[in-house]
């Protein structure tokens, strides 16, 4: 156990290469342990070596199987993901099958009322919990073996499912924060004067593809409204998107070093109105310090697309595109949405990734750059492989065997998800030379190959996010199916706020119609791809400034309710600008500007 615990705290601190001697070491010394097999099995996932992560989830269900009698969930959880990871769809139904199941049954054990509504954790309030109470509070939360992330992307799991997990999480934070015995903060009033503080909180402030999404946002805001202080999770990683947040940011506060509750105490004591997490349930994430509530409205907003399942989160920011205005989606949210017009999904494509605009003939990319035959009509996604499933699959091959002239290019993202697809596409009578792999590339690289295919295929059931803006802005079209839950219906969003609805589909038929008419109709299609390029930037989708301004009125509005005593509701927030801001210019100097504090 020593050996494993050591591995553990390694992997904590992200030292995948330790963790994973001292798995091997304590598997060495006990051969048949098979949580030291699971544990080995998360390390080189995390790495990126998802084969022998899968061989050794493997090793772990049959050991805790062989030695205890018992099945392992926890562990199969996680080699389900992982094949799925790399296309390997051999048992996929009955996995899934199995994996809704032990879910379903995990997720019958009742959580304690006093989780649930967050009243009476403890927090040194008079009345509160014991020492003993908070305890037994803490260790009655078991976490479900799926992972609320992994939940919005299987097609079988629903949106009751995906709140019951997240509300099991959510109870994991407040119990974990009862242990402190905090007492509840209490929240000054605002000046009539006073601009409206607002506090970004996340582990992405770096190379991360929300902070590339985010940049200019917090840098953009009016400062005669509102103050934005920034909240990093995470010590800087020199990267110049961090440097870029740094300086652009009015302030900018490093609280990677600080526990829960000492964050939680600053944030209060900046005298923050409204807190934001860019996390959710994502890697990183310190969901203890919203529950903690140092700040009196607290949102979700971006970095995970589902429910936080948390009382201690007031709001989330949406569109009706992804959660309808509907009961039958907005019951499964616990959260109030404040509804931004054209899409929720911010973006910086129209400040970072000019250079599309502006690149010569010798900076651009050709397909003869990555071996793309010229004369092809190129059909892509750049997703991640474990966004296919079969269903899209024989759609896409469906159409490449209508099309002759046609391929489709992938990325391998992983490599070992590359064999698999190809054998599938052999399965469906798919020649060899119509499906095209090339390997993941830098950023800007990513975007300028993005306008060398025709169509972007998307995945319906979990759709293109950051990957959609890049190339709606690279000038190539996008079809989509708009699904049931909020990551399914991304893409829709994107596009209506890109004036391209007809590209929106309503079942898997008519996006395979819409398809194979792209490549034949030379006429539609090339109507739809100079709309795109012609327009892109005075989209409502690439207008940051726009969408900036928009939500501010958005974080006022939930502001004013607070003050008037009214609890949170559903919000309408409207296009308080109502047309396309200008692209301005950064000033020489810019990055220069604004407060960085450690």
């Amino acid at each position: 156990d020593a050996y494993s615990n050591m591995g553990n705290a390694y992997k904590d601190l992200g030292r995948l290469d330790d963790a994973i001697k001292c798995y091997t070491a304590a598997i060495r010394l006990q051969p048949q342990f098979a949580d030291a097999y699971s544990n080995l099995a998360s390390a080189y996932k995390d790495g990126g070596y998802v084969q022998e992560a899968i061989t050794c989830y493997r090793k772990a269900i049959e050991l805790k199987q062989q030695m205890e009698g018992k099945d392992f969930p926890d562990a199969f959880a996680n080699l389900v993901h992982s094949l799925l990871f790399i296309c390997d769809w051999e048992s996929r139904d009955e996995n899934m099958e199995k994996l809704k199941e032990l879910l379903e049954k995990q997720l019958q054990a009742p959580l304690p009322p006093a989780l649930l509504t967050g009243v009476a954790v403890g927090r040194g309030e008079a009345g509160g919990a014991s020492a003993e109470e908070q305890g037994a509070l803490a260790n009655a939360v078991v976490l479900p073996s799926v992972q609320p992330f992994h939940a919005l992307v299987y097609e079988k799991m629903g949106l009751n499912i995906s709140l019951q997990i997240a509300q099991r999480y959510a109870a994991r934070a407040l119990a974990n924060v009862a242990l402190l015995d905090m007492p509840a903060f209490r929240y000054r009033s605002k000046k009539p004067e006073e601009r409206l503080h607002v506090g970004y909180v996340s582990s992405d402030l770096g190379n991360h593809p929300l902070c590339h999404l985010t940049q200019s946002l917090f840098g953009m805001h009016d400062r005669s409204r509102v103050q934005v202080t920034c909240y990093a999770l995470t010590s800087s990683d020199m990267s110049v998107w961090r440097k870029k947040v740094e300086g652009e940011a009015e302030c900018f506060r490093d609280i990677s070093a600080l526990t829960h509750d000492d964050a939680a105490r600053l944030i209060h004591s900046d005298g923050v109105h409204v807190l934001v997490n860019l996390n959710g349930y994502t890697k990183g994430a310190r969901n203890e310090i919203f529950a903690l509530r140092p700040a009196p409205i607290q949102i979700s907003y971006m970095g995970f697309c589902g429910t936080m399942g948390a009382e201690y989160i007031q709001y989330m920011i949406a569109d009706p595109h992804v959660i309808p205005r509907e009961d039958a989606h907005q019951r499964y949210y616990s959260e109030k949405i404040a509804y931004m017009p054209h899409s929720y999904f911010v973006n910086d494509h129209r400040q970072s990734s000019r250079y599309i605009l502006d690149e010569t003939d010798s900076e651009q990319k050709t397909r003869a750059d990555y071996g793309v035959p010229e004369d092809k009509f190129v059909y892509c996604n750049f997703n991640q492989l474990y966004k296919i499933d079969p269903a899209i699959f024989d759609v896409w091959c469906s159409v490449l065997k209508r099309v002759e002239n046609s391929i489709l290019w992938l990325l391998r993202f992983p490599p070992a998800g590359e064999a698999n697809i190809r054998a599938e596409a052999r399965k469906r009578g798919v020649k060899e030379e119509q499906i095209f792999f090339s390997d993941v590339a830098p950023k800007e690289e990513h975007i300028r190959r993005g306008k060398l295919a025709e169509v972007f295929l998307d995945t319906p059931q979990c759709n293109a996010h950051t990957t959609g803006c890049d190339i709606l802005w690279s000038g190539t079209p996008l079809i989509t199916v708009t699904g049931g839950k909020m990551a399914t219906r991304v893409a829709t969003s994107l596009l209506h706020a890109a004036e391209l609805g007809e590209c929106v589909c309503s079942d898997l038929q008519s996006y395979e119609e819409l398809a194979v008419d792209l490549a034949v109709n030379d006429e539609r299609y090339m109507a739809m791809r100079s709309k795109l390029e012609i327009n892109r930037e005075t989209l409502p989708l690439f207008d940051t400034r726009r969408w900036v301004r928009n939500m501010e009125e958005g974080l006022h509005m939930m502001w004013n309710r607070y003050m008037q005593g009214l609890e949170p509701d559903h919000i309408d927030i409207p296009d308080v600008v109502g047309r396309s801001l200008a692209y301005e210019p950064p000033e020489e100097g810019e990055l220069e500007q604004g407060a960085a504090e450690a």
